[in-house]
């Protein structure tokens, strides 16, 4: 692992903490009520049968269950290819938004809102499974981009498609506003880059 650029590897995760931070302030502040609001009556209203069902398959996979066995599959896969450093960035990443989220969510004790068309338990902000989502399937997409790099735009591509897929439908469901999903796509993606770059092995100069 080069130590050569220390501070553009960290960028990520220090601008990732800024912005969270300014996020977590404006939604203490209410500065988001009314967007949230909005976001989520829309997102609401335009659930039909199809789409439900759509909406509660990507929320059953977003589930810390489901993303910790995911992880793990994808972890021993990359052991079996004796690719440690992906293993390790995908393990982690998993591991660490798990943790942070539970204790920002403690920490913060935002309430879930009061509409919601299935029950959720816990607090609100930052959004589970965004975050988990984010971390989990952006490492395993960075993995293999690095592995197979003519395809890095197919790979990252599905995992911002499957990201973006289990944030939204927590909004759909109503157990979530917009801003929670919102943080949690932010730190989920930010942890995992930074752990790319640190856990990737570079070519020597």
């Amino acid at each position: 692992m080069s130590c050569s650029t220390p501070l553009r590897q960290a960028a990520p995760l220090a601008l990732t903490l800024v912005l969270f931070l300014l996020l977590a302030a404006a939604v203490e502040l209410r500065l988001f009520v009314a967007v949230d609001a909005s976001i989520g009556e829309a997102l609401r209203l335009a659930q039909g049968s199809p789409l439900s069902r759509a909406t509660m398959t990507f929320s059953l996979l977003g589930q810390g269950w489901a993303l910790a066995v995911t992880a793990a599959v994808a972890v021993l896969i990359a052991l079996g290819a004796r690719r440690v450093p992906a293993a390790l960035c995908i393990g982690l990443s998993a591991a660490g938004a798990g943790l942070a989220n539970t204790g920002l969510k403690l920490l913060l004790s935002r309430p879930r809102p009061e509409l919601g068309l299935t029950v959720a338990s816990g607090y609100s902000f930052p959004s589970g499974h965004a975050m988990g989502a984010a971390a989990v399937y952006l490492a395993i997409g960075l993995a293999l981009a690095r592995q197979w790099p003519a395809k890095r735009r197919v790979w990252l591509s599905g995992a911002v498609a499957l990201i973006l897929a289990m944030g939204l439908s927590r909004l759909g469901l109503g157990v979530h506003f917009a801003s929670d999903v919102l943080a949690g796509w932010l730190l989920g993606a930010g942890w995992a880059v930074w752990l790319d770059q640190r856990c990737s092995p570079r070519p020597s100069t």
